[in-house]
């Protein structure tokens, strides 16, 4: 700021008149003004007024140092504050801008690692399903031209050798492509090929039943499918010619396998030390003795015990499923006759899923007891799938976890994520993306280590006729594939399930938890147990919307 402006400054400070003093004396007056100044006092004023101007004016023009020290400082003192504005301003434009461009920076980088990660996974996806579809097409043909020709093959050498079996190998090519031409399937051929190959085999088990069962014993037994269609093509002649000690009544053909039509659950008669007789429906007493036998057992026991339970459902495994027509309740399951276990195993499934799912709704502790709960059941899952080999229960355990009254328990899942982080990762990376690609026909149920296959998809279709449309017509074919595969595996199951509970000392409270009956009346009680399915599920639905609204109040949406 230049050195006139304050020399002007100082000059209007000086000139100012100063206005006159009212008298302390005067100050209390009122109603009245003071009397005009005299015309003496006036002189004196404009006396004094021109002493001041010309002190002022000899200021300005031979400032003494004090002055310009004084004038210099106000200057300096201007100057610094302007600089000071301007280099703020300049450092935070400068700021701004690098912060801008950062962060444009990093949005950018981020935005194109998710795009590209999302499109590896896309494109991944599509290259796994079209090799997957490549290479099941190829095998496929491939096996059928191999079969073609070794079926080829025998048919000349039996034409060479005996020429009585060619007519009955020609009838039973005719019946056979007579029945292909009428059902229009192209699966067909090969299933019956395999039902040719496998008649040796089937006699040969018959003749080591027979021969084991030496007693006496003359009751009517009737055959698997297999069995039977190899009594009506070859008849008893022609296995007395063979050697083979077998007599059958005329009737074997048209006997009728044993169909049952009642469910082998007995709620009501059912005794447990851990409930009373006639107990109500979530009796806390019985919460907590359930509760605390759950914290105690090791996953992998707990995963044994479920399935056994769940191979006792009518004998699942059992040999005793001949008598109803079937070599095993897996080849019982694709049965018509065997709507009954397929009812049995839906009731086992659902009831397993929400006795699982009230253990976790009911615990009314702290967020940590309720995250370590969870993470236990994680554990029993990944037990179930790797160790044991139990995909059915499986599907239960998760079930459970996927329930929308349990999956919306965000604290729950956060402190789980917190505490358990091993459970948590588990359970979003492995085991609920395997349960998906299990339902909708992306993983098939490996062969070595399976107890009991992932059946509830033909559960579901064959009893409730639902299938969801969004999955497609291919994965309806597949799991219709599948099952008849396992039908077919039906013994090796068996044999998986003998070695995966050998050596199991079974606990009886593990077992009355795990048990239908058991869970049953845990959920309904000793008078609802036995209610109609549809009743109880929908009341029950109903409980467990109650329950996790009290745990985690639903969030309330506030009007802008």
């Amino acid at each position: 700021m230049p050195l006139s402006f304050h020399r002007c400054a100082l000059q209007e400070s000086l000139l100012t008149p100063e206005e006159p003093k009212i008298p302390e004396s005067d100050c209390g007056r009122s109603n009245h003004l003071s009397p005009p100044l005299t015309q003496e006092h006036s002189q004196a004023n404009k006396a004094k007024h021109a002493n001041k101007a010309n002190k002022a004016n000899e200021l300005l023009m031979f400032p003494t140092p004090s002055t310009k020290q004084d004038m210099t400082s106000a200057a300096n003192q201007d100057l610094n504050r302007d600089l000071n504005q301007d280099l703020n301003q300049d450092l935070n434009q400068d700021l701004n801008q690098d912060l801008n461009q950062d962060l444009n920076r990093d949005l950018n980088q981020d935005l194109n690692e998710d795009l590209n990660q999302d499109l590896n996974q896309d494109l991944n996806q599509d290259l796994n399903e079209d090799l997957n579809q490549d290479l099941n097409r190829d095998l496929n043909q491939d096996l059928n031209e191999d079969l073609n020709q070794d079926l080829n093959q025998d048919l000349n050498q039996d034409l060479n050798q005996d020429p009585d079996q060619n007519m009955d190998r020609c009838l039973d090519l005719q019946d056979l492509n007579q029945s292909t031409d009428k059902q229009q399937d192209p699966n067909l051929n090969q299933d019956l090929y395999l039902c040719e190959d496998s008649k040796q085999n089937s006699v040969q088990d018959l003749d080591q039943d027979l021969d084991q069962d030496s007693s006496g014993y003359t009751e009517l037994v009737p055959q698997s499918y297999v069995e039977r269609l190899h009594i009506e093509h070859q008849g008893p002649d022609k296995l007395k010619a063979k050697n083979i000690s077998f007599s059958v009544p005329e009737s074997t053909s048209c006997f009728s396998p044993r169909v049952e039509v009642t469910s082998c659950f007995r709620p009501l008669t059912y005794q447990s030390a851990l409930m009373s007789t006639e107990n109500r429906p979530l009796e806390v007493g019985v919460l907590r003795k359930v509760k605390h036998l759950l914290a105690q057992v090791h996953p992998k026991m707990a995963a044994l015990h479920i399935t056994k339970a769940d191979c006792e459902v009518r004998h699942f495994s059992c040999v005793l499923h001949r008598i109803m027509g079937a070599q095993s309740g897996v080849e019982l399951l694709t049965l018509p006759h065997g709507q009954q276990l397929r009812l049995d195993l839906l009731e086992r499934f659902e009831t397993m899923a929400l006795a699982l799912a009230v253990q976790v709704l009911g615990c009314t502790g702290s967020l940590e007891e309720r995250a370590s709960l969870v993470n236990r059941l994680i554990l029993t899952a990944s037990e179930l799938r790797s160790s044991v080999g139990n995909l059915f229960g499986f599907g239960a355990v998760m079930r459970a976890l996927q329930l929308p009254q349990v999956s919306r328990l965000d604290q729950t899942w956060v402190t789980l994520r917190q505490r358990h982080t091993e459970g948590a990762v588990l359970f979003e990376k492995t085991l609920r993306p395997f349960m998906k690609n299990l339902n909708e026909g992306r993983e098939t149920c490996p062969l070595s280590g399976t107890c009991f296959p992932h059946v509830l998809p033909l559960l579901v279709l064959m009893e409730r006729g639902l299938w969801d449309s969004d999955l497609g017509v291919d994965v309806l074919m597949f799991h219709l594939s599948a099952a008849r595969t396992m039908a077919q595996l039906g013994n090796v199951y068996k044999t998986n399930a003998t070695s995966k509970l050998q050596g199991l000392e079974p606990d009886s409270g593990l077992e009355q938890v795990f048990s239908t009956e058991f869970q049953m009346r845990l959920l309904w009680g000793h008078r609802g147990a036995s209610a109609p399915q549809h009743l109880r599920y929908h009341k029950f639905y109903q409980v467990l919307t109650a329950l996790s609204h009290k745990l985690e109040p639903p969030r309330t949406r506030t009007k802008k």
